[in-house]
Parts: structure tokens; sequence; C-alpha cells
């Protein structure tokens, strides 16, 4: 890259689509460098530390700061996360309360943007339109990290890897594939894609 060149990160995201729209999505998040923060597996048994724990717990709240969010199958593993979330109405300002204040998050005001995406035109300025499901991840993962370093032994350690992974679930077929992945994610560890030990 030549000096003075700005880095632009190519997006993951499905190109014109609405991540505030009704739907299910099938979400996937990494530890930092995909360590091991949250426990080990065991007898095909997720074991939760601490951290693990956490997770759970902040991903089980989201449906108290989001009125809008049902939350359905999910998995804390050792170095990631899946879950699928539904969208079950649009969002208004009377159903949504991001971030997840109660459970150490900070308070982030969000300016209304009526749904257009408030950088689009800025540089190294996260894109994450209000309400959507990119600051639903956005609010658990700070929700998670925040209390994380709130225990002495992971004051200064990271968490999540940037970013994460995101599939629109498409019909009943795709819900039930996303599903039983989710369930069997345990019992497939060392065949994992984040298998490490």
């Amino acid at each position: 890259m030549e000096k003075g060149a700005v880095h632009h990160r190519r997006s993951i995201r499905l190109q014109d689509y609405d991540y505030t729209k009704e739907g299910a999505y099938y979400i996937t998040i990494c530890t930092s460098d995909k360590r091991l923060l949250f426990g080990t597996v065991n007898h095909e048994s997720v074991l939760l530390n601490r951290i693990g724990q956490i997770a759970e717990q902040c991903w089980l709240k989201i449906p108290d700061h989001s009125t809008n969010v049902t939350i359905d199958y999910y998995i804390v593993m050792p170095n990631h996360f899946h879950g699928i979330l539904f969208i079950t109405e649009p969002p208004t300002d009377s159903n949504v309360l991001l971030p997840l204040t109660s459970v150490g998050a900070q308070p982030v005001e969000y300016p209304d943007f009526n749904g257009a995406a408030p950088c689009a035109d800025k540089v190294r300025v996260p894109c994450v339109i209000p309400r959507s499901l990119g600051s639903i991840v956005r609010s658990y993962k700070s929700a998670v990290s925040r209390l994380a370093h709130g225990l002495p032994e992971f004051k200064t350690t990271p968490i999540w890897q940037r970013n994460y992974y995101e599939h629109v679930i498409r019909d009943e077929d795709d819900l039930y594939m996303k599903r039983n992945y989710i369930q069997n994610n345990p019992l497939q560890w060392e065949l994992d894609e984040f298998y490490c030990t």
C-alpha cells in the first residue's frame, strides 16, 4: 500500500441488504486471535468459564434491551459463539433499547438516520446503522468485553475478533440446518474449523 493511502476494510455484509428488517439471522463471532477464552469441551459438552458464562448471560439479555428481537438456538464454544436471532418487527424508538446497559455496556446515543448508513462517506468510522443487526451484535460484544475486563485476570485481554459473520436464514430448511449445526457443535469440536488446543 502506498504511503498515505487509506486502507478500506472489505465489507462481509450483503450489499444493499437492509439488516434492520424482519427476519432470522445466524451469527458467528470469534474471540481475538481465536484464543480459548470461554472454556473447554470435555466429553462432547462445553464447560464454560467465567467469561464464557458472561457471554451466555449477555446473549440471553438481548431481548430485554431490544424488544423486537427474539433469540433462538445458540452455543458458546471455547473460542467462538454461534447464535440465531429473529428481528420480529421493524425497529422503533420504543422497542429498541441499546446498548445492554444493565449488563455493563456504556450508554451510547444513536442519532436518527432514518435507516441510512450514517458514515457511508466517511473514513475510519465504523458503519453501523442504528437498530440494525450490526448494532445488536456490537452492543452484545461491548457488554461481554466490559464485564470480562472487570475480572482482574482479563483486565487488558482483548476478547473479540473484529467484525462478525452473518447468514440471512432463507427458509425453514435453512433454519433447521443452522439449529442442527449449533446443537452438534460440541460433538464435532475436533472437526470444527475453529478448533485449536
